[in-house]
């Protein structure tokens, strides 16, 4: 069983590295809503790019562009407060 401090100074150093520490996600997050917006407003430019025909309606490509804006968006509270916007531990 691991006692109350030690749990404490755990829960403590997890808090101070999600403040202090960059994270891949970061870069991820941001790539992915330049994509996202990339395939919302140019759909044959992208499917172009990579040697894929022209999607017949542009519509698919489009709505996967905002689908993956919507995605990305839910991460923006964790991405700016990474501990409030973290659920607690569930009781053992």
């Amino acid at each position: 069983m691991v006692s109350v401090t030690r749990y404490r100074q755990y829960a403590a150093d997890c808090v101070h590295q999600a403040q202090t520490q960059e994270a891949a996600e970061d870069k991820s997050i941001l790539l992915n809503m330049a994509v996202g917006v990339f395939i919302l407003l140019m759909p044959d430019q992208f499917t172009s790019l990579f040697g894929q025909p022209t999607a017949t309606p542009d519509t698919w490509p489009r709505h996967w562009g905002a689908q993956l804006l919507a995605i990305n968006l839910l991460y923006m509270p964790g991405y700016r407060d990474p501990v409030g916007a973290h659920p607690p531990p569930r009781a053992l």
